[in-house]
């Protein structure tokens, strides 16, 4: 087979331009492939638990201090029992808020007994609007069965309360939050 042949009187920069077009056409026809795969992967079973932290065996536990409160004054003990009614061990924590001026006026005491005379948790600790976790890494308690009894008290400081919250009645609220163990 023989080549075309260019013509003699065809000028060098046409044959500069000829010979660039046969190599860029060339690339680009050596570099069309394209290659590509892909794969898929099934994760193994898994099981989702739930949690069901309690107090005193209610989702809601509501309770009143008895008699009345004034400076120095310190409410009767109460116990919470803080149960875990879910399928898997949690650990918790609990925080302490109040949205009314005498229940700001408190400070919170808490053991971790029936009785209130154990090693405080918290002693003394002053209870604000925003929640403020007092203790944080109870537990584990375990899944179906696990329980802590807290006991809670709130005092009433002998200075420093304001006149304004005499006569008024609030609340307190504690929060227990679960994270599986």
């Amino acid at each position: 087979m023989k080549r075309p042949r260019i013509a003699e009187g065809t000028s060098r920069r046409v044959r500069a331009v000829l010979a660039c077009g046969i190599l860029l056409g060339t690339g680009a026809i050596g570099t069309t492939a394209l290659w590509s795969t892909s794969a898929a992967t099934v994760s193994g079973t898994f099981t989702t638990a739930a949690l069901d932290i309690r107090a005193n065996d209610e989702k809601s536990y509501a309770f009143d201090f008895s008699g009345p409160v004034y400076p120095g004054y310190t409410t009767a003990p109460r116990v919470i029992n803080v149960q875990n009614k879910g399928a898997t061990a949690f650990t918790y924590r609990v925080s302490v808020s109040s949205g009314q001026p005498v229940g700001r006026g408190m400070q919170l005491k808490m053991t971790a007994d029936t009785a209130c005379s154990g090693t405080a948790i918290v002693s003394a600790h002053p209870i604000t609007e925003n929640p403020v976790v007092v203790s944080a890494g109870r537990g584990p308690l375990s899944a179906g069965t696990g329980a802590e009894a807290l006991c809670v008290q709130l005092t009433m400081p002998a200075s420093g309360v304001s006149q304004s919250v005499a006569g008024t009645s609030g609340t307190v609220l504690l929060t227990f939050d679960a994270t599986s163990a």
